[in-house]
């Protein structure tokens, strides 16, 4: 848990800095890919948890509430799945930031 708070903590000093990306990785000697990679982990699992309604191609969907099914999002070379137990609105803010 403690690394999931500290790059939580680089993140959010990396967006308050008002450097770019790349410049903030080079002045605080980390990899930019590292940044990259727990800004969208991070970003995921705060959608994740956040409540939000589903919209897909403007109509709303029913998402079903077994424990045993699964949701597939593909979103590139990216694919998740989920449990369709989530709510819908943790779903759509997880597409909102792939999007």
């Amino acid at each position: 848990m403690y690394l999931k708070e500290k790059w939580k903590a680089v993140v959010k000093d990396w967006r308050e800095s008002g450097l770019s990306q790349a410049d903030y990785c080079k002045k605080a000697g980390i990899k930019s890919n590292r940044l990259s990679y727990w800004k969208r982990k991070l970003s995921i699992e705060d959608a994740i948890s956040a409540k939000s309604e589903i919209r897909v191609k403007n109509e709303f969907i029913e998402v079903g509430k077994s424990v045993n099914e699964l949701i597939e999002i593909k979103y590139g070379d990216l694919q998740i799945n989920i449990p369709s137990s989530i709510e819908s609105k943790k779903i759509a803010e997880l597409i909102n930031c792939l999007s």
